[in-house]
């Protein structure tokens, strides 16, 4: 699977439309697995512009027992990254190039850029999870790990820990619904629709989730839902277990629409 997606993967330079790339390829994968990668890693373009094709990399952010941003135990002290993170993609064994790790340096948020298989980068074997079985995740432990000089990025939370929800909800839902699309017995008419008015959306509108983002995305979302009533046999089974995944943000967009509603 990962050389599948390696192999599709364009540099983030090279890509006019991100977004009609995820529902296209999305329709081309063999497992809903594959196509969350695939999704992961088109958001994971709009955080590093200079990935390269067939790169894979993974946004750091979750720690153990963190309940502030502020309090996380990720820390920049020159060039060198200490902490860790609880919750990363395909580090064991790593199938990744970078990591994108969010820490802090004094009363700062900073994004950093890790190669995957640097010196003093220690991961967990993989845990269990009821989703997306072939995209495992482990805990990981940075001692003393050289970050690239090229990429410290300030104010991390605003330009890319808040955008990233967006980014990674728009792709993985495409692409859930390009390969939901090819899976059908029989064409459903409201998901294509959903799909091109999240597409036509994001191509105007990438920085982040505002109130038309949000309608768009989750009118996809529910015509997926309703499409995949027509699934059948080990495709059906297939979207009952993973697809779960794309309603781990609906509290998070819950409180984004209530903020929207309320400063309109």
């Amino acid at each position: 699977m990962i050389r599948a997606i390696r192999d599709q993967l364009p540099a983030a330079s090279d890509i006019a439309n991100s977004a009609l790339l995820a529902w296209q390829l999305g329709a081309q994968q063999p497992s809903l697995s594959a196509a969350f990668l695939l999704g992961y890693q088109l958001a994971c373009r709009y955080v590093d512009p200079k990935l390269a094709a067939g790169e894979l990399g993974a946004f750091c952010v979750s720690e153990k027992g963190m309940t502030s941003l502020r309090a996380m135990s990720c820390q920049l002290e020159g060039n060198v990254l200490t902490g860790s993170k609880s919750h990363v993609m395909l580090m064991q064994p790593r199938q990744l190039d970078w990591l994108y790790v969010l820490a802090r340096q004094q009363q700062q948020l900073l994004l950093l850029k890790v190669a995957a298989d640097a010196p003093g980068i220690n991961a967990s074997a993989p845990k269990s999870q009821p989703m997306v079985p072939e995209v495992q995740h482990s805990a990981v432990e940075f001692q003393q790990v050289q970050v690239e000089a090229d990429f410290i990025q300030a104010d991390a939370h605003e330009r890319f820990n808040k955008p990233f929800r967006y980014w990674e909800d728009v792709h993985v839902s495409l692409a859930f619904a390009g390969w939901l699309g090819t899976h059908l017995e029989q064409a459903d008419d409201t998901l294509a629709p959903a799909a091109n008015g999240l597409i036509q959306h994001f191509a105007g509108h990438a920085d982040g989730y505002g109130a038309t983002g949000l309608q768009a995305t989750e009118a996809l979302l529910a015509a997926m839902t309703e499409a995949a009533k027509g699934l059948k046999d080990q495709a059906a089974q297939q979207w009952q277990r993973d697809a779960t995944l794309l309603q781990l943000a609906a509290k998070v967009r819950q409180r984004l629409r209530q903020k929207l509603l309320q400063y309109g």
